[in-house]
């Protein structure tokens, strides 16, 4: 994507789960963590194949105590073409 001068592309991302993994048949069995690499995402002109490495932590407590089996969280990524 060529982004024209003046103009800049952000990009935002929201949890449905609040940054929780949620169990898949106990909802109130949840797993916190933090997605690094989502805080300052935007585009640019001349930023053509940039790419923002994404990743996640989970704190050791959290994996001690978080019951087995499936954990999910849906992640939305929303990009806002605007003004820079």
């Amino acid at each position: 994507m060529l982004i024209p001068p003046g103009k800049t592309v952000e990009v935002t991302v929201t949890s449905a789960n609040a940054y929780h993994l949620v169990h898949q048949t106990d909802a109130n069995s949840k797993i916190a963590y933090t997605l690094l690499g989502a805080e300052a995402v935007a585009f640019f002109p001349g930023d053509y194949g940039k790419a923002f490495p994404l990743s996640v932590t989970v704190e050791e407590a959290q994996w001690r105590y978080a019951a087995a089996g499936e954990h999910t969280d849906q992640l939305t990524f929303t990009a806002e073409y605007k003004d820079a």
